[in-house]
């Protein structure tokens, strides 16, 4: 039934576009006709000939003939059309975050990566009914320490670490990072600090060095060399050891979300990327969850070394035994459970 009715609406068109064709060569050899009987000087001066008759007819043909080519790109125009009024939306959104008193820049050198909840509310703003996500919520992170975040589903993990990097702002209670209220901290500065891998990384159709740079010039020239960073961040991640089996290595061209690379592979570019900015706080989305055995290893050997080099490391793994497990054995000194 549905091929029968795209076959009519195809014969349809069709017959409209030839109708269009022997129209223009009837109004065209018709009205020229008229014009060319009565010695009308329409054309600067002169009067119309057979030939301009012709040149008026073909261009006309030409251009009705095209409108059936319009079809494919139409779907192309609404996909753009549609992309750009989400980035205006965004362009022109005005944050609802107060950062007039977001100023403070501790020394990194004295940054420890102490976090404290004390008496967190929380509800979304988008909530009308602003039910409570977290409430009363009280957990210290001891800076240095490697720290699993588990709970049932919707128990507020994810709301959790969203309030540390400072997605939202909290609705009631203190949320402190050493001491200072995190409000308190410049915004870039503070997320400066924080180092995030997701369980899925993404990475860009360009080179292995432009995806771990990812947009940091400005910032990792003022810490350090930009090369000795991020061959610091890869050799820290163990991704060095397939980088330097490339031919073109750190300039090594990934492909669209990194479809040349394995799933061990990207995610070793992921944790280098995080780590490239040293940050005082490092938090793992479920990092090893979507991996195969070996990537898996792999990817867990450099989360253990990294976690040595003196980082609050919180892990946020579901509540199952796999995940657990992958807690224990990487020496996990802590884990908190959050419940609703």
């Amino acid at each position: 039934m549905i091929e029968t009715m795209n076959a009519l609406k195809l014969g349809i068109l069709n017959g409209i576009i030839v109708f269009l064709l022997y129209l223009d060569l009837f109004l065209c050899y018709s009205i020229g006709r008229t014009l060319i009987k009565k010695d009308m000087n329409y054309l600067k001066g002169r009067d119309v000939i057979g030939s301009d008759i012709f040149s008026a007819g073909l261009c006309t043909l030409i251009g009705i003939a095209s409108i059936p080519l319009l079809g494919p790109n139409i779907k192309e125009i609404q996909e753009s059309c549609s992309a750009a009024s989400d980035y205006f939306n965004i362009y022109h959104r005005e944050p609802q975050m107060d950062l007039s008193q977001s100023v403070q820049r501790p020394p990194i050198s004295q940054v420890q990566g102490r976090i404290e909840f004390h008496g967190v509310n929380f509800y979304y703003p988008s909530d009308p009914e602003q039910r409570l996500i977290l409430n009363d919520l009280n957990i210290t992170f001891e800076p240095g320490k490697k720290i699993a975040l588990v709970g049932e589903s919707g128990s507020g993990k994810s709301t959790a670490v969203n309030l540390i990097e400072r997605l939202y702002d909290i609705t009631g209670g203190k949320l402190l990072i050493d001491g200072i209220e995190i409000d308190k901290y410049d915004l870039e500065y503070l997320r400066s600090m924080i180092g995030y891998v997701h369980q899925e990384p993404v990475l860009f159709n360009r080179s292995i060095r432009e995806n771990i740079i990812f947009g940091r010039e400005e910032y990792l020239s003022s810490i350090g060399n930009i090369e000795e960073l991020v061959k610091n961040a890869c050799d820290e991640s163990f991704s060095s050891e397939f980088i330097n089996k490339l031919s073109e290595g750190l300039d090594y061209i990934v492909g669209i979300k990194g479809n040349k690379l394995s799933g061990g592979q990207k995610q070793r570019i992921a944790i280098a990327r995080a780590i490239l900015t040293k940050p005082k706080i490092l938090i793992l989305d479920e990092a090893t969850s979507a991996l195969d055995y070996l990537s898996e290893k792999e990817v867990q050997s450099a989360l253990d070394n990294i976690s040595l080099q003196n980082k609050t490391t919180m892990l946020h793994p579901l509540l199952n035994s796999k995940n657990i497990n992958k807690t224990v054995s990487a020496k996990t000194r802590d884990i908190t459970n959050i419940s609703n």
